[in-house]
Protein backbone atom coordinates (compact mmCIF):
# COMPACT_ATOMS: atom_id res chain seq x y z
CA UNK A 1 0.00 0.00 0.00
CA UNK A 2 1.29 3.45 -0.94
CA UNK A 3 0.27 6.95 0.14
CA UNK A 4 -0.90 9.24 -2.65
CA UNK A 5 -1.63 12.96 -2.47
CA UNK A 6 -4.24 14.26 -4.97
CA UNK A 7 -4.34 18.05 -5.50
CA UNK A 8 -7.26 19.24 -7.64
CA UNK A 9 -9.82 22.02 -7.22
CA UNK A 10 -12.47 19.85 -8.91
CA UNK A 11 -14.20 17.86 -6.15
CA UNK A 12 -15.56 15.23 -8.51
CA UNK A 13 -12.09 14.66 -9.99
CA UNK A 14 -10.63 14.25 -6.50
CA UNK A 15 -13.35 11.78 -5.55
CA UNK A 16 -12.91 9.80 -8.77
CA UNK A 17 -9.16 9.42 -8.29
CA UNK A 18 -9.66 8.53 -4.64
CA UNK A 19 -12.00 5.69 -5.65
CA UNK A 20 -9.49 4.34 -8.16
CA UNK A 21 -6.59 4.40 -5.69
CA UNK A 22 -8.46 3.07 -2.66
CA UNK A 23 -9.79 0.19 -4.78
CA UNK A 24 -6.12 -0.76 -5.23
CA UNK A 25 -5.61 -0.59 -1.41
CA UNK A 26 -3.68 2.69 -1.47
CA UNK A 27 -4.00 5.41 1.18
CA UNK A 28 -5.23 8.70 -0.36
CA UNK A 29 -4.78 12.28 0.88
CA UNK A 30 -6.87 15.03 -0.76
CA UNK A 31 -6.31 18.78 -1.19
CA UNK A 32 -8.19 21.36 -3.24
CA UNK A 33 -5.22 23.68 -3.85
CA UNK A 34 -1.47 23.98 -3.39
CA UNK A 35 -2.02 26.08 -0.26
CA UNK A 36 -4.44 23.48 1.13
CA UNK A 37 -1.89 20.72 0.52
CA UNK A 38 0.82 22.65 2.32
CA UNK A 39 -1.45 23.50 5.24
CA UNK A 40 -2.72 19.97 5.78
CA UNK A 41 0.11 17.75 4.62
CA UNK A 42 3.32 19.80 5.07
CA UNK A 43 4.94 17.36 7.51
CA UNK A 44 4.25 14.43 5.19
CA UNK A 45 5.83 16.33 2.30
CA UNK A 46 8.97 16.96 4.36
CA UNK A 47 9.48 13.60 6.05
CA UNK A 48 8.58 11.29 3.19
CA UNK A 49 5.08 10.30 4.27
CA UNK A 50 3.84 10.60 0.66
CA UNK A 51 4.85 8.24 -2.16
CA UNK A 52 3.33 10.04 -5.16
CA UNK A 53 1.55 13.31 -6.01
CA UNK A 54 -1.18 13.73 -8.65
CA UNK A 55 -1.55 17.48 -9.23
CA UNK A 56 -3.92 19.44 -11.48
CA UNK A 57 -2.34 22.19 -13.58
CA UNK A 58 -5.04 24.90 -13.50
CA UNK A 59 -6.29 25.82 -10.03
CA UNK A 60 -7.18 29.01 -8.16
CA UNK A 61 -4.20 30.59 -6.44
CA UNK A 62 -0.88 29.02 -7.33
CA UNK A 63 -1.21 26.84 -10.42
CA UNK A 64 0.12 23.32 -10.65
CA UNK A 65 2.76 24.38 -13.18
CA UNK A 66 3.94 27.25 -10.97
CA UNK A 67 4.19 24.94 -7.98
CA UNK A 68 5.98 22.21 -9.95
CA UNK A 69 8.45 24.77 -11.27
CA UNK A 70 9.39 25.68 -7.68
CA UNK A 71 9.25 22.07 -6.49
CA UNK A 72 11.53 20.76 -9.24
CA UNK A 73 14.00 23.63 -8.82
CA UNK A 74 14.21 23.73 -5.03
CA UNK A 75 16.88 21.34 -3.72
CA UNK A 76 15.60 21.78 -0.16
CA UNK A 77 12.27 20.06 -0.80
CA UNK A 78 12.59 16.38 -1.52
CA UNK A 79 11.42 13.04 -0.21
CA UNK A 80 13.02 13.41 3.21
CA UNK A 81 13.59 17.15 3.42
CA UNK A 82 17.16 16.60 2.16
CA UNK A 83 18.92 16.64 -1.20
CA UNK A 84 18.59 14.09 -3.95
CA UNK A 85 15.29 12.17 -3.71
CA UNK A 86 12.00 13.72 -4.76
CA UNK A 87 8.42 12.56 -4.48
CA UNK A 88 7.30 11.50 -7.99
CA UNK A 89 4.74 13.91 -9.50
CA UNK A 90 2.04 13.26 -12.13
CA UNK A 91 0.49 16.42 -13.60
CA UNK A 92 -3.10 16.53 -14.90
CA UNK A 93 -5.04 19.03 -17.01
CA UNK A 94 -8.15 19.43 -19.13
CA UNK A 95 -6.35 22.04 -21.24
CA UNK A 96 -3.37 20.07 -22.46
CA UNK A 97 -0.76 21.84 -24.52
CA UNK A 98 2.24 20.03 -25.98
CA UNK A 99 4.70 22.68 -24.78
CA UNK A 100 3.48 22.33 -21.19
CA UNK A 101 3.83 18.56 -21.31
CA UNK A 102 7.33 18.74 -22.78
CA UNK A 103 8.35 21.37 -20.20
CA UNK A 104 7.03 19.26 -17.31
CA UNK A 105 8.60 16.01 -18.47
CA UNK A 106 11.98 17.68 -18.93
CA UNK A 107 11.82 18.85 -15.32
CA UNK A 108 11.13 15.40 -13.97
CA UNK A 109 7.35 14.89 -14.03
CA UNK A 110 6.45 11.21 -14.29
CA UNK A 111 3.54 11.84 -16.67
CA UNK A 112 1.25 14.56 -18.00
CA UNK A 113 -2.33 13.24 -18.16
CA UNK A 114 -4.97 14.93 -20.31
CA UNK A 115 -8.52 14.93 -18.89
CA UNK A 116 -10.73 13.00 -19.26
CA UNK A 117 -8.54 9.98 -18.74
CA UNK A 118 -9.40 6.38 -17.94
CA UNK A 119 -8.66 4.14 -15.00
CA UNK A 120 -5.95 2.24 -16.89
CA UNK A 121 -4.09 5.48 -17.71
CA UNK A 122 -4.15 6.55 -14.07
CA UNK A 123 -2.92 3.22 -12.74
CA UNK A 124 -0.19 3.02 -15.38
CA UNK A 125 1.08 6.47 -14.40
CA UNK A 126 0.92 5.47 -10.74
CA UNK A 127 2.86 2.27 -11.39
CA UNK A 128 5.65 4.20 -13.14
CA UNK A 129 5.71 6.82 -10.38
CA UNK A 130 5.96 4.29 -7.57
CA UNK A 131 8.70 2.35 -9.35
CA UNK A 132 10.65 5.56 -9.85
CA UNK A 133 10.23 6.55 -6.22
CA UNK A 134 11.19 3.08 -5.00
CA UNK A 135 14.32 3.06 -7.19
CA UNK A 136 15.43 6.45 -5.89
CA UNK A 137 14.84 5.42 -2.28
CA UNK A 138 16.91 2.27 -2.76
CA UNK A 139 19.69 4.24 -4.50
CA UNK A 140 19.70 6.59 -1.55
CA UNK A 141 19.75 3.77 1.00
CA UNK A 142 22.83 2.32 -0.71
CA UNK A 143 24.73 5.46 -1.66
CA UNK A 144 23.37 8.56 -0.05
CA UNK A 145 22.37 7.54 3.43
CA UNK A 146 25.91 7.49 4.71
CA UNK A 147 26.21 11.27 4.89
CA UNK A 148 24.09 13.33 7.26
CA UNK A 149 20.84 11.48 6.53
CA UNK A 150 19.18 12.87 9.68
CA UNK A 151 19.84 16.43 8.55
CA UNK A 152 21.61 17.42 11.80
CA UNK A 153 24.60 15.35 12.76
CA UNK A 154 27.27 17.76 13.95
CA UNK A 155 27.45 16.28 17.44
CA UNK A 156 29.07 12.97 18.34
CA UNK A 157 25.83 11.93 20.06
CA UNK A 158 23.70 12.38 16.94
CA UNK A 159 26.36 10.79 14.72
CA UNK A 160 26.06 7.74 16.97
CA UNK A 161 22.24 7.82 16.73
CA UNK A 162 22.45 8.09 12.93
CA UNK A 163 24.85 5.16 12.69
CA UNK A 164 22.64 3.00 14.92
CA UNK A 165 19.55 3.98 12.92
CA UNK A 166 21.21 3.05 9.62
CA UNK A 167 22.14 -0.38 10.96
CA UNK A 168 18.69 -0.95 12.48
CA UNK A 169 17.00 -0.03 9.20
CA UNK A 170 18.64 -2.89 7.34
CA UNK A 171 17.33 -5.65 9.63
CA UNK A 172 13.89 -6.67 10.88
CA UNK A 173 14.74 -6.80 14.59
CA UNK A 174 12.46 -4.95 17.00
CA UNK A 175 13.72 -1.48 17.91
CA UNK A 176 13.02 0.58 21.03
CA UNK A 177 13.65 4.33 20.99
CA UNK A 178 14.21 5.80 24.45
CA UNK A 179 14.63 9.36 25.63
CA UNK A 180 12.82 12.33 27.11
CA UNK A 181 9.58 13.65 25.63
CA UNK A 182 10.09 15.92 22.66
CA UNK A 183 13.49 14.57 21.61
CA UNK A 184 12.27 13.36 18.19
CA UNK A 185 11.64 9.65 18.74
CA UNK A 186 8.61 9.56 16.44
CA UNK A 187 10.53 11.41 13.75
CA UNK A 188 13.48 9.00 14.05
CA UNK A 189 11.12 6.03 13.71
CA UNK A 190 9.90 7.44 10.40
CA UNK A 191 13.46 7.98 9.22
CA UNK A 192 14.37 4.36 10.00
CA UNK A 193 11.33 3.21 8.04
CA UNK A 194 12.16 5.45 5.08
CA UNK A 195 15.65 3.97 4.58
CA UNK A 196 14.59 0.38 5.24
CA UNK A 197 13.55 -2.23 2.66
CA UNK A 198 10.01 -1.77 4.03
CA UNK A 199 9.80 1.85 2.85
CA UNK A 200 7.41 1.10 -0.06
CA UNK A 201 4.89 -0.10 2.55
CA UNK A 202 2.93 1.92 5.15
CA UNK A 203 4.31 3.53 8.28
CA UNK A 204 1.53 3.27 10.87
CA UNK A 205 1.74 5.03 14.23
CA UNK A 206 -0.27 4.67 17.44
CA UNK A 207 0.20 6.48 20.74
CA UNK A 208 -0.43 3.87 23.42
CA UNK A 209 -1.00 6.51 26.09
CA UNK A 210 -3.81 8.12 24.09
CA UNK A 211 -5.94 4.99 23.66
CA UNK A 212 -8.25 3.92 26.52
CA UNK A 213 -7.35 0.52 27.98
CA UNK A 214 -10.71 -0.90 26.89
CA UNK A 215 -10.08 0.00 23.24
CA UNK A 216 -6.39 -0.65 22.64
CA UNK A 217 -6.83 -4.35 21.77
CA UNK A 218 -9.47 -3.53 19.17
CA UNK A 219 -7.35 -0.68 17.79
CA UNK A 220 -4.31 -2.92 17.31
CA UNK A 221 -5.86 -6.31 16.49
CA UNK A 222 -9.26 -5.25 15.11
CA UNK A 223 -12.64 -6.79 15.97
CA UNK A 224 -15.34 -8.90 14.40
CA UNK A 225 -18.88 -7.69 13.83
CA UNK A 226 -20.90 -8.15 17.04
CA UNK A 227 -17.81 -8.62 19.24
CA UNK A 228 -19.14 -6.01 21.65
CA UNK A 229 -21.88 -3.38 21.91
CA UNK A 230 -21.43 -0.93 19.06
CA UNK A 231 -19.36 -3.27 16.87
CA UNK A 232 -21.73 -3.03 13.90
CA UNK A 233 -19.12 -4.14 11.37
CA UNK A 234 -15.79 -5.90 11.13
CA UNK A 235 -12.83 -3.61 11.84
CA UNK A 236 -9.26 -4.22 10.66
CA UNK A 237 -6.71 -3.33 13.31
CA UNK A 238 -3.30 -1.76 12.81
CA UNK A 239 -1.51 -5.12 13.00
CA UNK A 240 -3.44 -6.03 9.85
CA UNK A 241 -3.58 -2.73 7.97
CA UNK A 242 0.18 -2.12 8.29
CA UNK A 243 0.80 -5.02 5.91
CA UNK A 244 4.56 -5.38 5.36
CA UNK A 245 5.25 -1.89 6.65
CA UNK A 246 6.39 -0.54 10.01
CA UNK A 247 4.14 -0.38 13.08
CA UNK A 248 5.29 2.33 15.49
CA UNK A 249 4.10 1.85 19.08
CA UNK A 250 4.72 5.25 20.63
CA UNK A 251 4.71 5.54 24.44
CA UNK A 252 4.74 1.76 24.78
CA UNK A 253 5.56 2.22 28.47
CA UNK A 254 1.94 3.33 28.99
CA UNK A 255 0.42 0.20 27.44
CA UNK A 256 -2.14 -1.28 29.89
CA UNK A 257 -0.62 -4.06 31.98
CA UNK A 258 -3.55 -6.40 31.31
CA UNK A 259 -3.04 -6.05 27.53
CA UNK A 260 0.71 -6.68 27.57
CA UNK A 261 0.51 -10.54 27.53
CA UNK A 262 -1.62 -10.41 24.36
CA UNK A 263 0.81 -8.01 22.72
CA UNK A 264 3.75 -10.23 23.67
CA UNK A 265 2.03 -13.30 22.22
CA UNK A 266 1.27 -11.52 18.93
CA UNK A 267 4.88 -10.34 18.59
CA UNK A 268 6.37 -13.74 19.46
CA UNK A 269 4.05 -15.80 17.25
CA UNK A 270 3.77 -13.24 14.42
CA UNK A 271 0.01 -13.72 14.41
CA UNK A 272 -3.04 -12.35 16.19
CA UNK A 273 -6.80 -12.70 16.54
CA UNK A 274 -9.36 -9.96 16.19
CA UNK A 275 -11.48 -9.26 19.25
CA UNK A 276 -14.41 -11.69 19.13
CA UNK A 277 -12.74 -13.80 16.43
CA UNK A 278 -11.37 -17.35 16.32
CA UNK A 279 -9.27 -17.13 13.15
CA UNK A 280 -5.59 -16.22 13.44
CA UNK A 281 -4.20 -13.59 11.08
CA UNK A 282 -0.49 -13.26 10.18
CA UNK A 283 1.46 -10.19 11.23
CA UNK A 284 3.87 -9.31 8.43
CA UNK A 285 5.12 -5.96 9.65
CA UNK A 286 8.07 -4.71 11.67
CA UNK A 287 7.74 -3.11 15.11
CA UNK A 288 9.47 0.01 16.37
CA UNK A 289 8.51 1.24 19.85
CA UNK A 290 9.30 4.36 21.85
CA UNK A 291 9.07 5.46 25.45
CA UNK A 292 10.13 8.29 27.73
CA UNK A 293 9.56 6.06 30.76
CA UNK A 294 12.20 4.33 32.90
CA UNK A 295 11.03 0.84 31.93
CA UNK A 296 13.39 -1.10 34.23
CA UNK A 297 11.97 0.91 37.13
CA UNK A 298 8.40 0.17 35.99
CA UNK A 299 9.31 -3.52 35.80
CA UNK A 300 10.53 -3.41 39.41
CA UNK A 301 7.25 -1.78 40.41
CA UNK A 302 5.25 -4.48 38.62
CA UNK A 303 3.86 -1.99 36.06
CA UNK A 304 5.51 -3.48 32.95
CA UNK A 305 6.26 -7.05 31.94
CA UNK A 306 9.94 -7.89 31.73
CA UNK A 307 9.39 -10.51 28.99
CA UNK A 308 7.66 -7.95 26.76
CA UNK A 309 10.43 -5.45 27.39
CA UNK A 310 13.14 -7.96 26.41
CA UNK A 311 11.20 -8.80 23.25
CA UNK A 312 10.89 -5.14 22.26
CA UNK A 313 14.42 -4.16 23.28
CA UNK A 314 16.39 -6.17 20.71
CA UNK A 315 17.94 -2.92 19.50
CA UNK A 316 17.78 0.18 21.71
CA UNK A 317 18.56 3.66 20.37
CA UNK A 318 18.66 6.47 22.90
CA UNK A 319 17.64 9.93 21.70
CA UNK A 320 19.60 12.50 23.71
CA UNK A 321 18.02 15.62 25.18
CA UNK A 322 18.59 18.73 23.06
CA UNK A 323 20.69 20.32 25.84
CA UNK A 324 23.14 17.42 25.37
CA UNK A 325 23.77 18.14 21.69
CA UNK A 326 23.37 21.90 21.25
CA UNK A 327 25.91 21.75 18.39
CA UNK A 328 22.99 20.51 16.27
CA UNK A 329 20.66 23.36 17.22
CA UNK A 330 21.68 25.74 14.36
CA UNK A 331 20.77 23.15 11.71
CA UNK A 332 17.54 22.26 13.51
CA UNK A 333 16.54 25.90 13.90
CA UNK A 334 17.11 26.61 10.21
CA UNK A 335 15.18 23.50 9.17
CA UNK A 336 12.20 24.46 11.35
CA UNK A 337 12.34 28.05 10.06
CA UNK A 338 12.11 26.83 6.46
CA UNK A 339 9.23 24.49 7.28
CA UNK A 340 7.18 27.14 9.05
CA UNK A 341 7.84 29.73 6.33
CA UNK A 342 6.66 27.28 3.68
CA UNK A 343 3.57 26.46 5.72
CA UNK A 344 2.63 30.07 6.41
CA UNK A 345 3.79 31.63 3.14
CA UNK A 346 5.95 34.10 5.12
CA UNK A 347 9.55 34.98 4.26
CA UNK A 348 11.71 35.31 7.38
CA UNK A 349 15.34 34.98 8.37
CA UNK A 350 17.29 35.06 11.62
CA UNK A 351 19.24 38.19 12.52
CA UNK A 352 22.84 37.73 13.71
CA UNK A 353 22.98 36.65 17.33
CA UNK A 354 19.68 34.78 17.35
CA UNK A 355 21.24 31.30 17.09
CA UNK A 356 23.69 32.11 19.90
CA UNK A 357 20.69 33.27 21.95
CA UNK A 358 18.88 29.98 21.34
CA UNK A 359 21.94 27.89 22.18
CA UNK A 360 22.17 29.58 25.60
CA UNK A 361 18.83 28.07 26.73
CA UNK A 362 18.63 24.49 28.13
CA UNK A 363 15.40 23.55 26.24
CA UNK A 364 13.65 21.31 28.81
CA UNK A 365 10.99 20.56 26.18
CA UNK A 366 13.71 19.50 23.73
CA UNK A 367 13.26 19.62 19.94
CA UNK A 368 9.48 19.99 20.22
CA UNK A 369 9.90 23.14 22.33
CA UNK A 370 12.43 24.56 19.86
CA UNK A 371 10.07 23.97 16.93
CA UNK A 372 7.16 25.62 18.74
CA UNK A 373 9.31 28.62 19.73
CA UNK A 374 10.42 29.15 16.14
CA UNK A 375 6.87 28.82 14.82
CA UNK A 376 5.73 31.46 17.33
CA UNK A 377 8.60 33.76 16.34
CA UNK A 378 7.83 33.44 12.62
CA UNK A 379 4.14 34.23 13.10
CA UNK A 380 4.50 37.09 15.61
CA UNK A 381 7.67 38.83 14.38
CA UNK A 382 7.39 42.09 12.43
CA UNK A 383 8.87 42.38 8.94
CA UNK A 384 11.14 39.79 7.39
CA UNK A 385 13.61 39.39 10.26
CA UNK A 386 13.52 37.46 13.52
CA UNK A 387 15.47 38.79 16.49
CA UNK A 388 15.94 37.73 20.09
CA UNK A 389 12.91 39.68 21.32
CA UNK A 390 10.62 37.60 19.10
CA UNK A 391 11.18 34.52 21.24
CA UNK A 392 9.47 33.67 24.54
CA UNK A 393 10.87 35.82 27.29
CA UNK A 394 12.23 32.91 29.34
CA UNK A 395 14.92 32.41 26.69
CA UNK A 396 16.48 35.73 27.69
CA UNK A 397 19.70 35.73 29.70
CA UNK A 398 18.27 38.27 32.20
CA UNK A 399 15.33 36.06 33.19
CA UNK A 400 15.37 33.52 36.05
CA UNK A 401 17.17 30.28 35.26
CA UNK A 402 15.34 26.94 35.29
CA UNK A 403 16.99 26.02 38.60
CA UNK A 404 15.41 29.12 40.19
CA UNK A 405 11.96 27.53 39.70
CA UNK A 406 12.65 24.27 41.54
CA UNK A 407 10.65 23.90 44.75
CA UNK A 408 8.41 26.87 43.99
CA UNK A 409 4.65 26.94 43.50
CA UNK A 410 3.06 27.96 40.19
CA UNK A 411 2.11 31.37 41.67
CA UNK A 412 5.70 31.92 42.80
CA UNK A 413 7.05 31.02 39.37
CA UNK A 414 4.55 33.41 37.76
CA UNK A 415 5.66 36.19 40.09
CA UNK A 416 9.33 35.58 39.21
CA UNK A 417 8.54 35.78 35.49
CA UNK A 418 6.32 38.86 35.75
CA UNK A 419 8.86 40.72 37.91
CA UNK A 420 11.72 39.87 35.55
CA UNK A 421 9.87 40.96 32.42
CA UNK A 422 8.61 44.21 33.97
CA UNK A 423 12.17 44.96 34.98
CA UNK A 424 13.37 44.36 31.42
CA UNK A 425 10.66 46.61 29.96
CA UNK A 426 11.21 49.40 32.48
CA UNK A 427 7.73 48.92 33.92
CA UNK A 428 5.98 49.12 30.54
CA UNK A 429 2.92 46.93 31.16
CA UNK A 430 1.87 46.76 27.51
CA UNK A 431 5.32 45.63 26.37
CA UNK A 432 5.58 43.13 29.25
CA UNK A 433 2.19 41.68 28.34
CA UNK A 434 3.32 41.28 24.69
CA UNK A 435 6.50 39.49 25.72
CA UNK A 436 4.69 37.18 28.12
CA UNK A 437 1.82 36.45 25.73
CA UNK A 438 -0.86 37.66 28.15
CA UNK A 439 -3.23 40.62 28.21
CA UNK A 440 -2.30 43.92 29.81
CA UNK A 441 -5.27 43.42 32.12
CA UNK A 442 -3.58 40.25 33.46
CA UNK A 443 -0.45 42.26 34.30
CA UNK A 444 -2.54 44.93 36.02
CA UNK A 445 -4.45 42.33 38.05
CA UNK A 446 -1.20 40.65 39.13
CA UNK A 447 0.33 43.99 40.20
CA UNK A 448 -2.78 44.74 42.23
CA UNK A 449 -2.64 41.35 43.94
CA UNK A 450 1.08 41.81 44.68
CA UNK A 451 0.43 45.20 46.29
CA UNK A 452 -2.14 43.61 48.61
CA UNK A 453 0.25 40.79 49.55
CA UNK A 454 2.96 43.27 50.44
Amino acid sequence: MSRILVIDDDGSARASLARVFTAESHDVLLAESIADAQDRHLNDLFIGGIDCIFCDVRMPGQSGLEWFSEWSADPAVDLNGNHGVRIPVVLMTAFGEVKDAVWAMKRGAVDFLIKPFGRKEVLKALEVALKRGDLRKRQRSVAGVGSDFLGFERSILMKTVADQARRAAQVDSNVILSGESGTGKSWLARQIHQISPRSPHPFVEINCSAIPAALIESELFGHEKGAFTGATQTHRGLFESVGEGTLFLDEIGDAPLEFQPKLLKAIEEKQFRRVGGVESHPFQGRIISATHQDIPQRIRLGEFRSDLWYRLQVIEIHMPALREHLEDLPDLAQKFLEMVCLQTGLQKHFLPGVIEHLVSYPWPGNIRELKNAIERAVVLSQGETINQDDFPVFLGSQTPLLKDFYGKTLNEVQSLMFESVLQQTGGDRAEAARKLGVTERTIYRWLKEESHRR
